[in-house]
C-alpha cells in the first residue's frame, strides 16, 4: 500500500478554530442516468409525488434538529428547499416531461439542471433540491451517512451544501476541509453558525487519502496531512489559538472612538448565544423565520421581538430587519421583489409587522427598524408614512408610549451607492450588507466568490464612499457580514471610518481578537495599527 507522506496545504479560513482526526473523502455524487424508452405517465408521476414528499419531509426532519441540537433557527435556507421543491410551475415542467413518456429520475435531472444552469447565485440550493428528489427516487447518494461518522473526523469535500452541513454532528466532525466554496456561500455561513472549524478553497486537498492524520488551522488556513512528530509540535505552538472569552470583554477602541460588535441572528435563542459570544448588540435580526409556517400574525411577531430585546442590557441596540424574502429565502427570486420593494408592494404584511415592532419599542427603547434592499429615498418616507399610520392605529387601540422609531438602511446594491449621500440625508444609520452588496457590484454568485470578491476594488470604494457619506451626515455605519472575519478587512474598515460590526455570534471572538490586535498596536505607538501597504492600495 502506498505511504502518504506529510504534505502541507493553504486555504481559505471559513470558520475559525483548531481541528485533528483522521480524513474522511467524499466520492463525488454521481450524476443520474436518463433512461430512455417510454414509461407510463400515471405510475411515474406517482413515484415523482411520493419521492418529493419524502424529501420534503426529511427537510423538516433536519430543521427540528437544527433548532434542537444546534440552538439556532437560522434555516430560511432548508425550507427555501422546500418552498422549491413545492413550487407549481416547477411541478408543471417535470410532468409535462412525464406526459411524454420521460421516467420520473429523468424528468427531474433535466428540469432542475436547467433551473440550476440558469439561476448561478443560488445554484448550489437548486442542486440540492435535484440531488434530494433523485435520491428521494431512489437512485442518488444521500447526505445521511454524514450523521454517523466517527469522532474526530476531518470530513474533505469539493464542495460544501446547506443540505450537508444540515446532517454533520458537531462532537463527530472535528473540521471540513473543501477544494471549492466561498466564505459567503450558504453552506460556509451554517458550518460557522455549528462552530466547526472549516477552511475551504484548498487546491489539491481531494487527493488527500480517506484515513490520513490531519491537523487543521482553520483560523489561519492552514493544514498538514500525515505530519510528523516534529511537526505537530510546532504547528500546536504556532496554531491561532483565540482567546477565551472571559479574557475578550475589554472596552475596544480606535483612535479614541469606541468599536461597537454587533451580532446577526434569525431568533431570539441566537440573540442569547450572539451575547454569551460577547456581542454588545443585535446589528440585524432577520425575520423570515417566522414565515416558515405561513404569515405570521401581529402577535407572533411582537412575542419574538419582545424575547429578543430582553437578551440585550440596556442601550444595546437591537436592529429588525423587515421582512426580506430575497432569493435565498423564497422561490419567488425573478420578479426583482425584494427587502422594501417587496414591503410596500404588500403593504398589509408590512403594517402588520410595523405594528409589531412598534409594541416591542414601547418597552424596548432599544429597538430600531432596518429597511433592506432599499434605492431610493421615496422608499423611506414612504416607510415613514407607514409607520405614522400604525402607531396612529395602536394608539387607537389604546396602546400608549409608542417612541419615533429609528429607521436604518441596508446598503447592498450599487444604486444604493451611488445615492448615498441622500440616502444618509434620510436615514437615522446605515447598514453595509457585505454580501449582497459584492454579489451586485462583480456580478458574481455569492457560493463562488473564492478569489475574495468582497475585497476587491470596486467593493472597497463603493464601502468608503458609503462611509464617507454616513460620516457627512453624521449618522452611524455598521458593516454587516461574513466579511468582516477576513483577517485584512477590519483594519481597513476602521481606517474607513466604520467602528462598528456586525457578524454571525461564532464568528465575534476571532472579530474581537483582531481589533484587540489592532488595539495593541496603537498602545504600543505605532504609527498606523493597519496595514498601509494595503491601505494604499486602495
Amino acid at each position: 500500500m502506498q505511504v502518504f507522506s506529510e504534505k502541507r496545504y493553504w486555504g481559505k479560513s471559513v470558520s475559525p478554530g483548531l481541528g485533528e482526526g483522521i480524513a474522511y473523502v467524499m466520492d463525488a455524487l454521481v450524476r443520474e442516468r436518463r433512461d430512455g424508452g417510454i414509461w407510463d405517465p400515471v405510475v411515474q408521476k406517482e413515484r415523482f409525488y411520493q419521492a418529493r414528499e419524502r424529501f420534503c419531509r426529511q427537510i423538516r426532519q433536519q430543521v427540528k434538529l437544527l433548532e434542537e441540537n444546534i440552538c439556532i433557527k437560522d434555516v430560511e435556507i432548508l425550507l427555501l428547499q422546500q418552498a422549491l421543491a413545492m413550487d407549481t410551475g416547477t411541478d408543471q415542467q417535470i410532468c409535462s416531461l412525464l406526459d411524454q413518456g420521460c421516467r420520473a429520475e429523468a424528468a427531474v435531472d433535466q428540469v432542475w439542471t436547467k433551473l440550476r444552469n440558469c439561476v448561478q447565485d443560488r445554484s448550489e440550493d437548486f442542486e440540492d433540491v435535484r440531488l434530494g428528489l433523485l435520491h428521494a427516487l431512489g437512485g442518488s447518494q444521500s447526505y445521511g451517512f454524514l450523521e454517523v461518522l466517527p469522532e474526530k473526523t476531518v470530513l474533505i469535500a469539493k464542495d460544501l451544501s446547506p443540505a450537508m452541513v444540515s446532517h454533520l454532528r458537531p462532537q463527530n466532525v472535528t473540521a471540513v476541509l473543501c477544494e471549492e466554496g466561498g466564505i459567503l456561500s450558504h453552506g460556509a455561513i451554517l458550518i460557522r453558525a455549528m462552530g466547526i472549524p472549516c477552511i475551504m478553497h484548498v487546491p489539491e486537498i481531494l487527493t488527500v487519502p480517506s484515513g490520513t492524520d490531519m491537523l487543521c488551522d482553520a483560523s489561519a488556513g492552514r493544514i498538514i496531512a500525515a505530519p510528523r512528530s516534529a511537526s505537530r509540535v510546532c504547528f500546536y505552538k504556532s496554531a491561532h489559538r483565540l482567546p477565551m472569552q472571559d479574557d475578550t470583554k475589554e472596552t475596544l477602541a480606535f483612535h479614541g472612538k469606541p468599536i461597537q460588535i454587533l451580532c446577526n441572528i434569525s431568533s431570539a435563542a441566537e440573540a442569547e448565544a450572539g451575547i454569551r459570544q460577547g456581542a454588545e448588540g443585535v446589528g440585524l435580526l432577520r425575520t423570515e423565520f417566522l414565515w416558515a409556517s405561513g404569515i405570521p400574525d401581529e402577535e407572533m411577531q411582537f412575542l419574538e421581538f419582545k424575547k429578543a430585546a430582553s437578551c440585550l442590557a440596556e442601550g444595546r441596540p437591537l436592529c429588525i430587519r423587515a421582512l426580506d424574502p430575497s432569493g435565498d429565502k423564497t422561490p419567488d427570486i425573478y420578479t426583482g421583489q425584494r427587502g422594501i420593494r417587496y414591503c410596500l408592494t404588500h403593504r398589509e404584511q408590512f403594517q402588520i409587522q410595523l405594528h409589531a415592532v412598534l409594541r416591542a419599542a414601547a418597552e424596548y427603547s432599544c429597538i430600531q427598524l432596518l429597511l433592506p434592499m432599499v434605492t431610493d429615498t421615496d422608499e423611506i418616507e414612504q416607510t415613514r408614512q407607514l409607520l405614522q399610520i400604525c402607531r396612529e392605529d395602536l394608539i387607537r387601540r389604546g396602546y400608549r408610549n409608542l417612541p419615533m422609531l429609528s429607521v436604518g438602511v441596508m446598503i447592498e446594491t450599487p444604486a444604493a451607492v451611488l445615492i448615498a449621500d441622500r440616502l444618509a440625508a434620510a436615514a437615522d444609520f446605515f447598514s453595509i450588507g457585505s454580501g449582497d452588496l459584492t454579489q451586485y457590484i462583480m456580478a458574481c454568485s455569492r457560493s463562488k466568490e473564492g478569489e475574495n470578491l468582497y475585497a476587491a476594488l470596486p467593493v472597497l470604494r463603493a464601502i468608503r464612499h458609503v462611509a464617507t457619506a454616513a460620516k457627512n451626515a453624521g449618522i452611524p455605519c455598521h458593516f454587516c457580514g461574513e466579511a468582516a472575519g477576513d483577517p485584512h478587512m477590519p483594519g481597513l474598515l476602521l481606517s474607513y471610518g466604520i467602528t462598528s460590526f456586525s457578524v454571525c455570534p461564532p464568528m465575534i471572538p476571532r472579530l474581537r481578537w483582531e481589533l484587540s490586535r489592532i488595539q495593541e498596536k496603537q498602545r504600543q505607538g505605532s504609527k498606523s495599527a493597519v496595514d498601509e501597504k494595503f491601505i494604499k492600495t486602495y
